[in-house]
């Protein structure tokens, strides 16, 4: 995303998650929809907090270092026309990050092969 000067990511990642769950509980999602005052102030901390994770991750794995931009920043620079994008944004970053991953399973076709072959 790109806000002002800052071009960012969200990671909700395990810190993330316990950082957001001590501020604002179980479910912040719910929170960002209020359309209170409360649920702004949740979600201008939650991009700041996954912003922030994002950018550390990504200069651990060598990235050139980039501003990250805080919750004061989204307080007091969002629109209101622009907080629809980012309630989605925050809300699928969330949604994405407790996704359990599935793996797909390697498919052994010579064995596939054998087990047709014994039930023919």
């Amino acid at each position: 995303m790109k806000t002002g000067e800052y071009e960012y990511e969200l990671l909700y990642n395990a810190n993330a998650y316990f950082d957001l769950k001590e501020k604002w509980g179980d479910d912040i999602i719910s929170l960002f929809f209020s359309g209170t005052k409360q649920g702004f102030e949740a979600l201008c901390d939650a991009l700041s907090t996954m912003a922030t994770q994002n950018e550390l991750t990504r200069r651990m794995e060598g990235f050139e270092k980039r501003k990250i931009p805080s919750k004061a920043y989204f307080m007091l620079t969002l629109k209101p026309t622009e907080i629809g994008k980012h309630l989605e944004a925050a809300a699928d970053a969330i949604m994405r990050g407790m996704a359990q991953e599935t793996e797909e399973e390697e498919v052994d076709t010579g064995l596939l092969e054998l087990q047709k072959k014994t039930v023919e």
